[in-house]
Parts: structure tokens; sequence; C-alpha cells
């Protein structure tokens, strides 16, 4: 088959899958960036997921719109996934951000996606393996050397850092294997060896990319032969368990047969087995725990985190209107904050105040995505609330 003809058939197949989309508006009010300005005016129902698809499925077969406006408009989405939990609980069932992943790396094909800071992450993970214009060789700059000429060669896990975490969230880092030490957790990392992900490729359709990351992490993971692989990242944990093995298991062409578990699956265990307990307490603190989109409707896990903090003498946990799977997004997720900086933030500004609502004085998450997000969102208002992982607070009451 041509590409041209592959190209034809994908396109074919995703038309088909959207059509009971386009005239079904039950989504719209789930979609964080419904209502929200979209270059320069707000015209509500095309930022919704309901309107995107409309914009493609017309331009595809009818020819309408310019194929740029449609790309900015593909891209104005988060893909937190909201609008297919409404669309599983009030319609059929349309797997909304994956057919809106799909669409992007057709026009990735057709040379118009994605935006420009997306296409720049992309470029540069080709040639440094992260999406943050850093370089591969200060990954693990953040790991005490004292710490790294302990690490064994093989372990039972193996502690998949993750891009962010290793560039821009250290602390996130340091606390993890300051727990894990304490512990006993019998742990190593990839050093040199960890590459992104994907996550960031996946999202905005740069899959070419993706792929070839994906086989280089199923290769080096394969040789080091873990019983499990853990992360603290959100996002590292959706595209391992869920598109490495699911979603995404054809396109990428891998099989990823290890045990992934997110940090507080592994710490929920640890609880359960009176493995790990709490020598100090809060003084009736209120937290509350904001889901990551990644972590919880994407991939179901709600309850460890929970049980985690919920296992904290003192630690009163308070939840928000908006929590689990109808929890609102940070505003980080998709490729979004790269290509509308301050549409996010207003994002992240609506979940503070569902936040602040609360009575919490802290907020915590398991995602260091949603930690940079939602902590930008407390320093834009100048809040008193604290940001915190969940990963975090366990190191503090060790």
């Amino acid at each position: 088959m041509t590409e041209s003809k592959a190209l034809e058939k994908e396109t074919n197949e995703i038309l088909e899958s959207i059509e009971q989309c386009c005239s079904c508006k039950f989504c719209a009010t789930s979609c964080p960036v419904y209502k929200k300005e979209y270059k320069g005016h707000s015209s509500l129902f095309s930022e919704a997921a309901p309107g995107k698809m409309k914009a493609f499925y017309y331009h595809k077969k009818y020819g309408y719109g310019k194929l740029e406006d449609l790309r900015d408009l593909l891209y104005f989405c988060i893909g937190c996934g909201n609008c297919e939990r409404a669309c599983k609980d009030f319609s059929s069932y349309v797997p909304v951000p994956n057919i809106i992943e799909k669409i992007r790396a057709l026009l990735v094909k057709e040379g118009v996606g994605s935006l420009p800071r997306q296409k720049a992450f992309g470029e540069h993970t080709i040639l440094e393996h992260n999406p943050y214009m850093e370089k591969h060789q200060n990954r693990f700059d953040w790991l005490p050397k004292k710490i790294s000429n302990t690490l064994p060669e093989k372990a039972e896990y193996i502690y998949f850092v993750g891009c962010t975490s290793s560039y821009r969230q250290k602390q996130l880092t340091l606390d993890t294997v300051n727990v894990f030490t304490k512990l006993g957790v019998d742990f190593t990392v990839l050093g040199p060896d960890e590459w992104c992900c994907g996550s960031p490729l996946l999202r905005t359709g740069q899959w070419d990319i993706a792929k070839k990351l994906a086989e280089h992490n199923r290769d080096v993971l394969s040789k080091m032969d873990p019983d499990k692989i853990i992360t603290t990242c959100a996002g590292c944990y959706r595209t391992f368990e869920v598109d490495y093995k699911k979603t995404y298991k054809d396109m990428l062409g891998v099989d990823f047969p290890f045990k992934v578990l997110h940090t507080t699956q592994l710490l929920a265990e640890l609880i359960k087995k009176k493995e790990l307990t709490f020598n100090k307490k809060y003084d009736a603190v209120k937290v509350t725990y904001h889901d990551p989109c990644h972590l919880g409707r994407h991939a179901g896990v709600y309850d460890a985190p929970r049980e985690v903090l919920g296992a904290i003498t003192g630690l009163k946990l308070v939840e928000m209107p908006r929590t689990r799977d109808r929890s609102w997004c940070c505003g980080a997720g998709g490729g979004f904050k790269a290509g509308y900086t301050d549409n996010s933030l207003s994002v992240a500004l609506d979940r503070l105040t569902e936040v602040e609502g609360t009575g919490a004085t802290i907020l915590a998450s398991a995602c260091p995505f949603c930690w940079r997000s939602l902590d930008d969102a407390i320093q834009k208002k100048n809040s008193k609330m604290v940001m915190k992982d969940v990963i975090q607070i366990v190191s503090e009451h060790i």
C-alpha cells in the first residue's frame, strides 16, 4: 500500500469513528478549555470535542477551512479525557482523546502538525532524549554520588525517573530516593540508558519519534530484567502501562511485559504489609488531593494515593467537588502547556479556585506535570496554598 493510500485509509477510519460525535454536545461543559479564549476570541462549541471533530470531518469530507486553522484547533485540547468520561456516562462511547491524537498524527504526516514549540521538543528529543531542551548527559545530575555509587546493577525494581522529574522537579526525585532508601526498597536506575518514555510525542502526533523511544526503552529494560518498574510520573506510568501495552501497542510494535507501578501504588502495598509506618504526624492539617488525568481517568489509579495520605496520623483528607474520574485537569497535558501557555495557566487557576474552596492548606498530587502547573497557578494568584507531591509528604513523615 502506498503512503498516500495508507493516509487515506487512516483518515476514512477516523471519519467513521467520529460521525456519531459530531452531532452530540453532551461532553461540552466537561471540557476545561470550553469557553476559553481561542486565537483572540471565544467560539464556545469549537473548543469542545464535538466542534473539533466536526471541523476535521467537514474539512476532510468537503474541504472546509484551512488546514493550518484546523491544526490550531485540534491542538487546542489538553487530552484530559473528561469528554470521554462524559460520553460513557451520557451518550454512546467515542474514545475522543485517542481519536484526537490520531488526527494529530495525520496532520504531522501531512506536514502541518505539530505546533512550533511541540515540533521543537520533538526534534530535541531525537538528539538528547528529552523534550526540555536539556543535555542528556545531565539527566542524572540530581542524584548524589554517595547514592549512585551504592545502587546495584540489577534490582527488583527499576526506578524510571522520567524527564520532568529529572530536569524540572529534582526535589521530587530526591525525596523518592530518600523514601526508597529508608524503606530498604531494592531498586536501581537506568542512568544514561534512560530515555523519554515518549508521552509528549504520542500526545502531539509525533509517533515516529515515540516509536524509537519505545523500542529503546523496551530493549534496555529487557537487558535489566527487573521484576517491576516504578515511576513517580503519572505520564510515564500511563505511557508504559496503557500506551505501550494497549492503546498504541500495534503502532509502537513493542512487547512490554513488565509490571509497572506508580510510586503511590508501591507505598500503598507497603502500608498494607506494615512495612511502611509513619513516626511523625500532622497536627490536624487539611490536605486535598488532585487526581492527575494520566494516572486517574487514563489509567484508573484513584485509591492508592488516598490510601497513602490516609495512613498519615493527623492528616485530614478533604475532597474537592470534582474528584476521581470527574477531576478537573491541571492544564498541562497533551502538549497544551507548550502550545497554549496562557490558556494552560487559566485552566490551572480554575482548579486552584476549587482547591481553595476545600479549606485545605496543602494541595497534593502524584504527577510532576500537575505539580508544576498547579504551583504556577499558586504563584500567579499569590495563594497561601502549598503544593506537594504525595511522595514529598511521605518523605517528611518517615
